[in-house]
């Protein structure tokens, strides 16, 4: 009964832990759990990163097919990201230029191929207008739709605008054929910097 006396009032005078009095305890004691959860949000945040990353790659694919999304730069921003969290040792600033460089193509060669072939027909701003607008919906109508309901709404819009049939189909076709040549550059652009970003990261 005197141990157990004895084993309390050193409790409460701090000496169950030799050399150390309450206040240092407690300090280690808070030093610990601070260093616990900085780990822990650490390793959260790098996580939601991670997953940020991949979400905006895999959309910039989707959005280098669908009108109104920045495809390549969106894949550009996710591989950036991941270049971030691995402090640019595996992925160093000259392939990230050169990243931004084939972009920076990208989003150049989008807007030439999208109004060469509308303005080389002389499509109105409804055909533009309804031919973004069959490429969000065609999404919906799989591959099919993807590159059949743009030429339909191109021809829809300018036979609102115009009403000439044969007119509208011109430039429905011709604004079809701008926008399919668009995604298939910015689709291959966008393979390319992924296949890029993959050799400097793995090799």
């Amino acid at each position: 009964m005197r141990t157990s006396d004895s084993s309390y009032d050193d409790r409460r005078s701090g000496t169950c832990w030799p050399g150390l009095n309450p206040k240092t305890a407690f300090t280690q004691t808070a030093i610990v759990i601070s260093e616990s959860v900085t780990g822990i949000v650490t390793e959260t945040a790098t996580l939601l990163l991670w997953s940020l990353a991949g979400l905006l790659v895999v959309i910039g694919l989707a959005g280098t097919i669908l009108p109104a999304v920045p495809g390549v730069p969106l894949v550009f921003a996710g591989l950036l990201i991941i270049a971030w969290l691995g402090d640019f040792q595996r992925i160093a600033w000259p392939t990230l230029t050169l990243l931004a460089l084939l972009t920076a193509l990208a989003i150049v060669a989008d807007l030439v191929a999208a109004l060469f072939g509308a303005k080389r027909a002389g499509a109105s701003k409804l055909a533009l207008l309804g031919a973004a607008l069959g490429s969000v919906v065609g999404v919906f109508f799989g591959l099919l739709g993807i590159f059949v309901l743009p030429f339909i709404g191109a021809v829809i819009g300018e036979l609102m605008a115009r009403q000439r049939l044969g007119q509208a189909a011109k430039v429905g076709f011709a604004t079809w054929l701008g926008m399919l040549a668009a995604a298939l550059v910015k689709l291959s652009l966008a393979i390319t910097m992924l296949g890029l970003f993959m050799f400097a990261y793995f090799v």
